[in-house]
C-alpha cells in the first residue's frame, strides 16, 4: 500500500512498501492493511509504527488525520518525527519552556496548547526509553 506521511513543516515519510500502518487515533490504536476500507480518522498523541516487509520504523506524531482510500493512505499530522531523529536534550528544552510558560497566567487556547505539547514531548521522552 502507498503511505504518504506530512507534517506541517516537511514531508516525514513515503513508501509504497508499506504492508501495514498501527496508527493512534481518539479512540485507540487501529491497524491498516492492505485492501483496508475506506477510511477518515482524527489521530491522537502516539506511536505510528510503519511495518514495509520485515523492517518497521516508529514516528512519535502529536496528532493529526488519516484517510485511506483505494490502497493510499494520506497521514496529516500537526507534528511528528521519526525515531531516530529525537534528541533527549530538545525534549528536556521543549519541556521545561512549557511548564514555564503554564506556571504563568495564560488565555485557555495557549494552555490547552502548551498542554497537549508537554504530552507530545514525554511521549516522545516515553518512545526512546
Amino acid at each position: 500500500m502507498k503511505v504518504n506521511i506530512l507534517s506541517s513543516v516537511k514531508q516525514i515519510l513515503v513508501s509504497d512498501k508499506v504492508s501495514e500502518l498501527s496508527v493512534p487515533t481518539k479512540s485507540g490504536i487501529i491497524g491498516i492493511l492492505n485492501n483496508h476500507q475506506d477510511l477518515v480518522t482524527s489521530l491522537d498523541i502516539g506511536e505510528l509504527v510503519v511495518k514495509e516487509g520485515e523492517s518497521m520504523r516508529k514516528i512519535a506524531i502529536s496528532g493529526g488525520f488519516l484517510s485511506v482510500k483505494d490502497n493510499n493512505v494520506q497521514i496529516l499530522c500537526d507534528d511528528a518525527i521519526m525515531e531516530e531523529e529525537i534528541v533527549l536534550a530538545e525534549i528536556a528544552k521543549a519541556e521545561e519552556n512549557a511548564k514555564l510558560k503554564l506556571s504563568g497566567k495564560l488565555p485557555e487556547k495557549e494552555l490547552i496548547e502548551l498542554e497537549k505539547q508537554l504530552r507530545y514531548e514525554k511521549f516522545k521522552r516515553k518512545l526512546l526509553e
